[in-house]
């Protein structure tokens, strides 16, 4: 991965933290944000749109768990199976 690259999936990844650390104090302005924006963003993370985005991805980042989790449990005991066949 490039430098430039990492940099903005770094910088992207604490962005995206922050915000959902800042969500979770709605009555609350961060200092570093702008009173104005502040109230732009509780308007767009109350909307609809927002909130179907939201619920889409907690549903993927579930698959992809429970994908993992399978993964996890199957490829080992299939693993062992092969190995006692020889």
């Amino acid at each position: 991965m490039e430098i430039r690259q990492c940099f903005e999936f770094r910088g992207s990844e604490t962005l995206k933290d922050t915000f959902k650390e800042v969500r979770k104090k709605p009555d609350k302005c961060p200092q570093w944000l702008d009173e104005a924006i502040w109230k732009e963003l509780w308007v767009y993370w109350n909307s609809d749109a927002f909130k179907k985005k939201s619920n889409v991805a907690k549903m993927n980042r579930t698959s992809t768990m429970v994908l993992v989790l399978l993964f996890i449990l199957v490829v080992p005991s299939r693993l062992m199976c092969t190995r006692r066949k020889w």
